[in-house]
């Protein structure tokens, strides 16, 4: 037990270990125990993990087959942007996958390949640890489902419904309860319920079906929905082009909206009845905000605080958050023209109360203009306003040099975006309790999936960079391995997820791959 906290301190056994002794941490504990656990083989385990992130190599790979007719599937599609350079072109925006993977209970959620009928979709849910399945409680007919995601232990599903009039557009939340994957134990000592079946259709509690819109027009492709959920609160913003035939001639309608999906309120709800609206923000807000999409998009996703509601008077805190992305290289119908700063992202964050300042969070990626091949971070600004427009704001640059870091004071600039400039960050698994991150990063034909964890974890791996990637020492002397070869086989859909012991993402062939460590 001794080397396990000496040698692996952050890794979830050890964390497991310290709780045990300490009776701190019960969320990681679960049903393990101190006396009946096998500690040898969970050093040997742990041994065997770190050894192969080190020689970016892992210990066995396994192949789940999704469902490929998904005829009642729509998804959002992606900006119009692409990156184009001395002949090249390579993907800026990705559709979004239709599975996901909830971080903190291990599990893969994906349309099930043997439905009954190619008009109903079905899903299951796999535990990584074990191997075992269930089938999730949600089945979709007759609709269009628009996105699958799993944020603080509550799986949603956004779905759109034709009517008479257009469509009508749905979420349905579940909460997901089920015990930590138990240890490995001493046979003589083995409890037999640690191996009770730990997935079943009970692990998903639904809080019901939801309309939050309607639409007078029905569902096409030209329309995009970006979303994002806590235990508490769902966030949306559509775009919604004119059906002018010029498409140019009059603005979108955009639309930000913050529902309250977590407090049910007094008596019972009316089946399919919408949540309380907590914020709404329609394009003249967004355009006094500076924050109008119109026919230059740059919009990539949607963040909410952590916590966004008060549990003591059961309002509404924090903050949404539009994280919007550019590039000097971008072409396609909705580029915009060229900023020439390079790699640009900014983050705006909204008051759920619409009481007190929005504030803008941006950083830059950009090579020096003179000599050198080191790329760097130019600036990271920060400023707060009281809904300002940005032509009014004043920006303070708060840190400049050649140090790329991970995160800004407030978490929210995402510049692991281009903290390898002039590669850009496809996705990140960032498992911060280990201390393990893995990166897909591209370069238009380079290409590299690269894993990096905190230094003497394994004291005989090297900090030398490999491959084709520009000179650089890793980030705060972290050990940096190399996955040659496997960025096709996990970044198909550009999202890649996991932690410490394992790497999941989709093929090019539509199936989900985890790679185990």
């Amino acid at each position: 037990m001794s080397l396990i906290l000496d040698f692996f301190p952050r890794a979830r056994e050890a964390r497991i270990l310290q709780g045990l002794a300490t009776g701190e941490n019960r969320s990681e504990i679960g049903d393990n125990d101190l006396d009946t656990t096998d500690w040898a083989t969970v050093f040997a385990r742990l041994a065997r993990r770190y050894w192969h992130l080190s020689k970016g190599k892992p210990w066995r790979r396994s192949e789940i087959v999704i469902r490929k007719d998904l005829q009642v599937s729509h998804g959002v599609k992606p900006w119009n942007r692409f990156m184009h350079g001395r002949n090249l072109t390579a993907d800026f925006h990705h559709w979004d996958p239709f599975w996901t993977y909830a971080p903190n209970q291990g599990l893969i959620i994906y349309p099930a390949p043997s439905s009954k009928s190619l008009d109903v979709l079905d899903f299951r849910a796999r535990d990584i640890e074990t191997g075992d399945e269930c089938v999730v409680p949600f089945q979709l007919s007759g609709g269009s489902l628009i996105q699958v995601h799993v944020s603080h232990s509550v799986l949603l599903f956004a779905f759109v419904v034709k009517s008479d009039s257009g469509c009508r557009f749905f979420i349905e939340a579940f909460d997901i309860i089920m015990k930590q994957p138990a240890l490995p134990q001493l046979s003589s000592k083995a409890n037999n319920n640690l191996r009770d079946e730990r997935l079943s259709q009970q692990t998903f509690s639904s809080r019901g079906p939801s309309q939050l819109f309607s639409m007078d027009r029905p569902l096409g492709h030209e329309g995009r929905f970006f979303c994002t959920h806590n235990s508490t609160h769902f966030a949306l913003y559509k775009w919604i082009p004119t059906t002018d035939l010029a498409f140019t001639t009059v603005d979108p309608l955009e639309e930000l909206i913050v529902w309250d999906i977590g407090s049910p309120g007094p008596g019972p709800r009316p089946e399919h009845s919408e949540p309380r609206r907590i914020l709404t923000h329609p394009t003249s807000t967004l355009q006094h905000l500076g924050l109008s999409q119109n026919f230059a998009p740059r919009l990539r996703s949607l963040e909410l605080d952590n916590i966004t509601q008060d549990n003591h008077t059961g309002s509404a805190c924090g903050h949404v958050y539009l994280v919007e992305d550019d590039h000097d290289l971008l072409a396609g119908p909705h580029a915009g023209p060229s900023s020439g700063v390079g790699h640009c992202v900014q983050s705006t964050g909204i008051p759920l109360s619409d009481i007190g300042p929005t504030w803008k969070e941006m950083c830059l990626g950009k090579a020096p203009p003179v000599r050198g091949d080191l790329p760097f971070f130019d600036a990271h600004y920060f400023h707060q306003s009281q809904n300002t427009t940005p032509g009014l704001a004043r920006w303070q640059r708060i840190q400049r040099g050649h140090t790329p870091f991970h995160y800004s004071c407030s978490s929210r600039p995402q510049c692991w975006r281009h903290e390898s400039f002039p590669y850009v960050t496809v996705s990140q698994a960032h498992d911060t309790a280990a201390g393990v991150r893995f990166k897909a990063l591209q370069f238009f034909r380079r290409q590299d999936i690269t894993v990096s964890f905190p230094p003497g974890i394994y004291p005989h791996h090297t900090d030398k960079w490999e491959g084709n990637l520009l000179r650089e020492h890793p980030l705060g002397n972290e050990q940096l391995s190399f996955f040659l070869g496997r960025f096709d086989s996990l970044t198909a859909k550009g999202r890649i997820y996991g932690d410490e012991r394992w790497l999941v993402g989709e093929d090019t062939d539509g199936h989900i791959n985890v790679l185990w460590f």
